[in-house]
């Protein structure tokens, strides 16, 4: 987690990360330079084009934002005549335009906002270290270790504390892509992922694409080794383009006890990585187009795996969190 400062009001990634932004983090990071800017000094254009300065607001002891200090020859009315924006937060309304209903308001002063609305989070953790063995065969753990994602065998948590996962969904703020605590803002960079996972944040940015329950049963079959029978019995129990975690290491298994080994290894990373950095809401299943990543296994390991988890990431804590805000502001 990186706090930001003036130079970095939304926490993007680092200049030689900048490959990797998306277009909404783009938008979220102009709206943010131009509240800063708005925010600061001015030069404001009278009359005939005589340019006199003004202190535009700043925060005061209390947390909250004074009226406007004008020219000496400005009337009073005219002060009162601005928009008031938000106590505690911006003046400008025309920015940060879901801040009323945003945690952060209420938190600036210590007011209660009613219950709190606490996640159901779960984790996979303690499946994943019942069905990860102490040692791979040869065959697979070239590949596994060649696929940049071995990391991820032992970077799962087996116990999660909800009530911190809560509280920083509450206070991701939608605008501006970071979590509003009372010491500053945060966000998550592809330095983070580096540091925590372990994970390639260099190579080919992948975009996957979306796979018809027809073509998840041709995978299947294809990649997995499966009965066209059975992986069409499978997909149809999903509902959905889907695989379940439970269903890939018995794939697993079966392909390692028959020596099978690109089957065995396509099988376990998929199952590796529906079990972390893709993870979903599901809790039990991965989403089938995953398994384009490991059609060839000595090519997979030119992926940034780090910049995958991490638009994985942002995408489901945006969904999340606007979900929250949405209860938040009923």
């Amino acid at each position: 987690m990186n706090i930001n400062d003036t130079s970095n009001p939304v926490g993007l990634f680092s200049s030689r990360y900048s490959d990797f932004v998306s277009f909404e983090r783009v938008l979220s990071l102009r709206r943010c330079i131009l509240f800063h800017l708005k925010s600061g000094l001015g030069k404001n254009i009278e009359g005939d084009g005589e340019i006199s300065w003004r202190l535009v607001r700043r925060r005061g002891a209390d947390g909250r934002i004074p009226v406007r200090m004008l020219d000496r020859g400005a009337s009073s009315s005219a002060a009162a005549a601005e928009p008031t924006g938000y106590s505690g937060g911006p003046y400008d309304t025309s920015l940060l335009v879901k801040y009323e209903h945003h945690v952060a308001r209420h938190i600036w002063f210590g007011e209660e906002r009613g219950p709190k609305k606490e996640l159901k989070v779960v984790g996979h953790g303690l499946k994943l270290t019942s069905r990860i063995p102490l040692a791979l065969p040869p065959q697979m753990e070239s590949w596994v270790s060649r696929s940049g994602l071995a990391s991820l065998q032992r970077t799962s948590l087996n116990k999660i504390d909800t009530n911190l996962v809560s509280a920083f969904m509450e206070r991701w703020h939608l605008e501006t892509s970071s979590f509003h605590m009372p010491f500053g803002a945060m966000s998550i960079t592809l330095d983070d992922v580096a540091c925590l996972l372990h994970l390639p944040i260099r190579g080919i940015f992948w975009s996957p694409q979306d796979v018809t329950e027809e073509l998840a049963v041709e995978l299947a079959v294809d990649y997995l080794g499966v009965s066209q029978g059975q992986a069409q019995s499978h997909v149809r129990s999903c509902r959905g383009s889907y695989y379940k975690l439970e269903w890939l290491y018995d794939i697993f298994v079966h392909h390692r006890a028959a020596s099978s080994w690109a089957y065995a290894t396509r099988a376990y990373l998929l199952m590796l990585v529906g079990s972390t950095i893709f993870a979903d809401k599901t809790f039990t299943l991965v989403e089938a187009r995953y398994l384009l990543l490991f059609r060839d296994l000595d090519g997979c390991s030119g992926y940034s795996w780090g910049a995958a988890a991490l638009v994985t990431l942002y995408r489901l804590i945006v969904n999340v969190a606007y979900v929250l805000q949405i209860l938040a502001s009923k």
